[in-house]
């Protein structure tokens, strides 16, 4: 596999305790409960791959996003939407002395999670479930085994009708801690030539968001958000990927695919579109004279209050 787009991060934020990876020796654990709906992006093992993809790409933004925050080594920490596991993880050698739990209704991709995860680390557990519904089984429980010290969300809130009322659960399981969110501005990416493919790609998948009741430039309102649902000394990174060759030109054309079900399902798109749209971006991402970026990532964190 070759190696990812190089990631340029631009950032205004306060000086943080810079944290460093530490080994340790665990085992996962699941549990199962409710489903959600809302995600447009086909889940199991064909979604784990564009994860695994996409988190190989952002593994130094997201690496250096929770260096500067600072994660406690013995830190009680929520990832929510966690999907394959891949921030769970680092999370966890990150806290070697705390908990990780990590959150996703996709009881395939939690399943991977946990295979991938193995016996490697015995502080990190995944449980299947939704966490939007306040009155389901999976919110109740956290709502138990809180507060946190840290809540956790890559590329959740972008997919849910009410993003505000789940950064407002966020705070409230994490009391005393802070609150980390990780989103998309799809507007903001880039193909250099221009190429209908790819400008069709992103405009099918802006409507499928959108037509299941998300933002899919949710990313440039998460600091106003943060800061309406009562988060203090909310600060704010920005990271892009772009290049002309690696993984990550892989992933516009992954989420194409991925999101492809639920377009001809819904009535935005067919196969045949599909298939003509798949090929043609295909071979323009294949140039090495193609310059492509993903969607601009905003990284934005606050605290929670003061714990009594």
């Amino acid at each position: 596999m070759s190696a990812p787009f190089p990631v340029a991060t631009i950032e205004r934020m306060a000086p943080a305790p810079s944290t460093r990876p530490t080994a340790a020796s665990p085992t996962t654990t699941s549990a199962t409960s409710d489903h959600d709906s809302s995600y447009v992006i086909a889940g199991g093992r064909p979604g784990r791959e564009r994860l695994r993809v996409l988190a190989g790409v952002l593994a130094s933004p997201t690496l250096a996003l929770l260096g500067r925050v600072g994660i406690p080594h013995d830190a009680r920490i929520l990832d929510l939407g966690c999907g394959g596991g891949d921030v769970t993880r680092l999370l966890g050698r990150l806290a070697p002395q705390g908990t990780v739990i990590g959150v996703d209704f996709d009881a395939d991709v939690v399943a991977i999670a946990a295979e991938e995860t193995g016996d490697a680390l015995d502080n990190v557990e995944y449980v299947v479930g939704d966490v939007t519904d306040p009155k389901a089984h999976t919110a109740r429980m956290l709502d138990e085994r809180g507060p946190f010290d840290v809540v956790y969300a890559r590329f959740l809130l972008s997919h849910l009708a009410d993003p505000a009322a789940m950064l407002r659960r966020m705070a409230q399981w994490c009391v005393g801690g802070v609150v980390i969110v990780e989103d998309i501005d799809l507007a903001g990416a880039i193909c250099s030539p221009p190429h209908d493919s790819f400008t069709r790609s992103c405009q099918l998948y802006a409507e499928t968001v959108r037509a299941r009741g998300g933002n899919p430039t949710i990313g440039i309102h998460l600091p106003v958000m943060l800061d309406a649902a009562g988060l203090s000394d909310v600060e704010v990174a920005i990271a892009q990927a772009g290049g002309l060759r690696g993984d990550g030109k892989r992933v516009q054309l992954l989420t194409l695919e991925t999101i492809a079900p639920t377009a001809i399902r819904l009535g935005l798109t067919t196969a045949s579109e599909v298939e003509r749209l798949t090929e043609a971006l295909r071979i323009h991402l294949d140039r090495t004279d193609t310059f492509l970026t993903t969607a601009r990532v905003i990284q934005t964190w606050g605290c929670s209050g003061t714990r009594p």
